[in-house]
C-alpha cells in the first residue's frame, strides 16, 4: 500500500466564526479574534484528524505508486467530486482517465469509492516507480459553513472554549466530551491496495 495524500486546497471558510466561538467562551472584547481564529483551525484540523473526514469543501490529491485495487475508497470523506484522475508512465507521459467512459465514482457513500466502468480494465503502460497514479478531489459538506453538520460545530467550540481556560496549555487536557461528539461520525481508515 503505497499511496500518499495531502490537502492541495484548504477550506475557503471555518466551520464556525470568531462571534459564535467568542459567545461560548463569554469574550467579550475583539483584541484576540485572531488568536480565537487559530483555535478554529486548529480545532477543526484536530476534528478532521479524529473523524478522517473534510468539513468544508476542500481539495484533495492522493497519488500511488502503481494501478489502485478496484474499487478503492477515497480517504477524508465526504466525496464531493472527482476533478481528475492521471497516470505517468516511465517517460513522464501524462494521460488522463475519463469519469463515466474509464472509471465510476460513486459519491453518495460515505466513504466514496472508485471503480472501473464495466469491462474497463486499467491501461498497460509501464508506469513510473512513485506517484505514478494521481487522483485529485474535491471533499466536505459544502463550500460554507452553513453546509456542516451541527456536531462539528459544537466539538469545534467546545475545543476552543477549552483553548481559551487553558492558554498555557498547562491545566489538565482537551476534554473527552470533544472526542464524545466525533466518535460516533468517524470514519474507519480504509485500505488503499496498490499493485
Amino acid at each position: 500500500m503505497n499511496h500518499s495524500i495531502y490537502v492541495s486546497s484548504g477550506p475557503a471558510v471555518e466551520p464556525v466564526t470568531t462571534s459564535e466561538v467568542k459567545t461560548a467562551a463569554r469574550i467579550d472584547y475583539d483584541a484576540e479574534d485572531t488568536l480565537v481564529a487559530s483555535w478554529i483551525k486548529s480545532g477543526r484540523a484536530l476534528a478532521e484528524t479524529i473523524t478522517n473526514m473534510a468539513f468544508v469543501t476542500q481539495t484533495i490529491r492522493l497519488a500511488f505508486d502503481g494501478w489502485p485495487v478496484a474499487p478503492f475508497y477515497l480517504p477524508r470523506p465526504p466525496l464531493q467530486s472527482v476533478t481528475s484522475f492521471k497516470y505517468y508512465d516511465t517517460d513522464d507521459t501524462e494521460y488522463e482517465l475519463t469519469s463515466g467512459t474509464d472509471f465510476y465514482s460513486e459519491i453518495y457513500k460515505m466513504p466514496g469509492r472508485i471503480t472501473l466502468e464495466y469491462g474497463k480494465t486499467w491501461p498497460t503502460a509501464t508506469l513510473r516507480e512513485m506517484d505514478s497514479v494521481v487522483i485529485v478531489y474535491k471533499a466536505g459538506f459544502g463550500d460554507a459553513a452553513s453546509d456542516v453538520p451541527e456536531w462539528v460545530k459544537d466539538a469545534i467550540i467546545l475545543y476552543c472554549t477549552y483553548r481559551n481556560e487553558n492558554r498555557a496549555g498547562e491545566i489538565g487536557e482537551i476534554p473527552k466530551a470533544f472526542y464524545n461528539i466525533l466518535r460516533p461520525h468517524r470514519i474507519r481508515h480504509m485500505e488503499l491496495d496498490a499493485r
